[in-house]
């Protein structure tokens, strides 16, 4: 058994896994022994299939906003694609502060006419920027 908590990513998020492990009878050497077998735990691939719907529809009822996958599906994540994103979100973001500082600066540095400083926080490579605008 594993569990895993990721904070490197945007939404914190924890991993857990288990070796499904049955003891049963052996009748080739007289004797248990202990197997993995995720048909023993879990009924087999449709009942595991049942308990990923029932847990998305609990989570879901529970407020939280997930998106569950297709039945026999492969997934769509895509690390290559994750970082292409989040590089275009950081871009978009440094555009957006320097366009700001910019207006700051032609402002003479009138902090008056700025209400709100923020910190953003990209956990994804460690990126802090201090964003302000009017």
């Amino acid at each position: 058994m594993y569990s895993a908590v990721h904070m490197d990513e945007t939404t914190p998020h924890i991993h857990f896994g288990f070796i499904p492990i049955s003891k049963v009878f052996s009748k080739k050497l007289n004797k248990e022994r202990y197997i993995i077998s995720n048909n023993l735990i879990f009924g087999g691939k449709k009942q595991l299939q049942k308990f990923n719907n029932y847990h998305a529809n609990y989570l879901t009822k529970a407020g939280y906003e997930i998106e569950p996958g297709e039945i026999g599906g492969k997934g769509s994540y895509n690390a290559m694609n994750f970082r292409q994103v989040k590089q275009f979100e950081r871009n978009k973001l440094e555009n957006e502060i320097n366009n700001l500082f910019d207006e700051y600066k032609s402002s003479k540095g009138n902090i008056k006419e700025f209400s709100k400083i923020k910190i953003i926080s990209d956990d994804y490579d460690g990126l802090i920027i201090f964003k302000i605008w009017k």
